[in-house]
């Protein structure tokens, strides 16, 4: 990050967070599981009327509901496979990932 901020900003000196090597470790999982669920999160949106908050137009929130059931399933099955494969994904995590209510 101080090479970072002194090629691109030309600043100078050392910086006054240093994290550790567990804190880098902790913070890469963090968004490696951020980026996984944005995928299944902007497909919903895009292709089921859905808007960031999971927000559904009560006209086609039956059909939409469907739709997101479906993937839950799918979510968790890929997520049962991961864990099977001694993968960091389990089930429960999965389900705490999952970015709206409706299941």
């Amino acid at each position: 990050m101080t090479r970072l901020l002194s090629e691109v900003h030309g600043l100078e000196g050392s910086c006054s967070y240093s994290p550790t090597e567990a804190e880098l470790k902790q913070h890469t999982q963090q968004y490696e599981d951020f980026e996984a669920i944005q995928a299944p999160k902007s497909w919903l949106r895009e292709n089921h009327d859905t808007n960031s908050d999971g927000w559904i137009p009560s006209d086609a929130w039956d059909t939409a509901r469907a739709a997101h059931r479906a993937a839950y399933d799918e979510w968790i099955q890929t997520a049962k496979e991961a864990e099977t494969r001694g993968e960091n994904m389990t089930v429960a995590k999965a389900d705490k990932m999952w970015p709206f209510d409706a299941r």
